[in-house]
């Protein structure tokens, strides 16, 4: 029986058969034009060469700096594991780090705290640490930098789930049956979007879509499971997409949904107490204010569509902006590539 997991997989290769094809297509008939001229004339030969190789590894360079780091499919070590397991947990921790630092989302001072935690991970794996180490070390990480680039990245998600839930609460009355399903899975599904553009913004559209995807039906399917606590399924796909986000364990839905339900049941009693009866005193007749006069002031407003633009950018537009971004991750790609070199050579 084919899996979720493997379906997802064969449509992914699906899509990039075709890509594959006009690459290897594309480099063929570079390889033979370049050939042909080399023949005749070397100069324009390798003028040719070094500006098809550039024009065919650029989208790929840009692609590559955008991707998000390999997820750690390793469970965390249990305590007292060895030097190679532990050491396989902090590359995993230094990869997410070296992404996240860099991740326009978080405040600065949550980045300077990833930067700092980074350079301090580098500094003990180029000591030659033990294995005891590398544990503490990785749990220090674990309990300081990274919670709290969590918990920054819920309190900024937490306004816009609060709107999709009194969003459900309104629509749950006026709608039956499959439409109210159907609009459950939509609101879940834009919790779990939103979190995922709040956190992490520099996702290829790929990696999002499988950010929402996995959160949507985690939530969906966690939030009613009979003998458990009910969790609202909005904030739990919200919690997802951000746990989703963490590429140094293992995705699993299940301790986030346990962690959501605690801080509800903790939340419930104090939230389904009766209030303490309180007098309520007969208000005074007050007399009304007198009425005020307003001066009129003329106010100037500038509109946005009529601020003054370069001529490259009306008569380009979008593309050159697209080509600045392709540079830009470009150089970004090099960054890390080196960054990555000196940490785990």
């Amino acid at each position: 029986m084919t899996t979720w997991t493997e379906q997802r997989r064969a449509a992914t290769r699906e899509r990039l058969a075709f890509a594959g094809w006009w690459a290897g297509l594309s480099l063929a008939c570079g390889a033979g034009l370049v050939g042909f001229v080399w023949a005749r004339w070397p100069t324009l030969g390798l003028f040719a060469a070094v500006a098809l190789g550039g024009a065919w590894l650029g989208p790929i360079l840009a692609w590559a700096s955008l991707r998000a780091p390999r997820r750690n499919e390793t469970p965390w070590p249990a305590p007292g594991a060895g030097a190679d397991a532990w050491r396989h947990q902090a590359n995993a921790l230094g990869r997410m780090l070296l992404y996240h630092q860099d991740d326009p989302a978080l405040p600065k001072n949550v980045r300077k705290e990833l930067v700092q935690a980074h350079r301090d991970l580098r500094r003990v794996l180029r000591a030659k640490p033990s294995a005891e180490d590398l544990e503490r070390e990785c749990a220090r990480l674990w309990d300081g930098p990274v919670r709290l680039a969590k918990r920054t990245a819920w309190l900024a998600v937490w306004p816009a789930v609060k709107d999709l839930e009194t969003a459900w609460r309104e629509g749950r009355a006026t709608h039956a049956g499959g439409t109210r399903h159907h609009l459950l899975h939509e609101l879940v599904g834009a919790a779990a979007a939103t979190a995922s553009e709040g956190v992490l913004p520099r996702l290829l559209a790929r990696e999002r879509w499988e950010c929402v995807e996995q959160a949507t039906d985690y939530a969906l399917q966690l939030a009613g499971v009979p003998g458990w606590t009910p969790v609202s399924p909005i904030a739990l796909a919200a919690v997802l997409a951000i746990e989703w986000s963490d590429f140094a364990i293992p995705f699993d839905p299940e301790p986030a949904r346990a962690r959501l339900a605690a801080i509800l049941a903790a939340e419930a009693p104090e939230a389904t107490a009766p209030a303490p009866a309180i007098p309520v005193q007969p208000a005074e007749e007050v007399p009304p204010p007198p009425p005020k006069h307003y001066r009129r002031v003329r106010v100037r407003v500038r509109h946005e569509g009529h601020h003054h633009r370069s001529l490259l950018r009306r008569l380009f537009g979008e593309p050159l902006e697209s080509v600045r971004r392709g540079c830009f991750s470009f150089v970004q790609w090099l960054r890390y590539a080196l960054r990555s070199w000196m940490l785990y050579r």
